[in-house]
């Protein structure tokens, strides 16, 4: 099984994680135009309102965090048809 998500904000990234728990064999490549992935929007108020400095900890997974578990990660890319 192959599997292709595109974009890897919050969203993306759980699908991502989740396909591949369900599917230990499956090949899953996450695409994303930005060079980060795991951003929680959540936080960004709080961000903003100066509720904390550092914007890091919107972050979720590392590329490098996720790619451990076998998910290909495509910084950088953009989907087109």
């Amino acid at each position: 099984m192959e599997v292709v998500i595109i974009g890897g904000i919050a969203a993306g990234m759980g699908v991502a994680a989740k396909a591949a728990r369900e599917n230990p064999q499956a090949k899953i490549t996450v695409i994303e135009k930005e060079d980060y992935i795991s951003f929680g929007a959540c936080g960004l108020s709080y961000y903003l309102g100066n509720q904390f400095d550092d914007e890091a900890v919107m972050f979720a997974r590392t590329v490098a965090q996720m790619e451990k578990t076998g998910i290909d990660i495509k910084i950088g890319h953009e989907a087109t048809d």
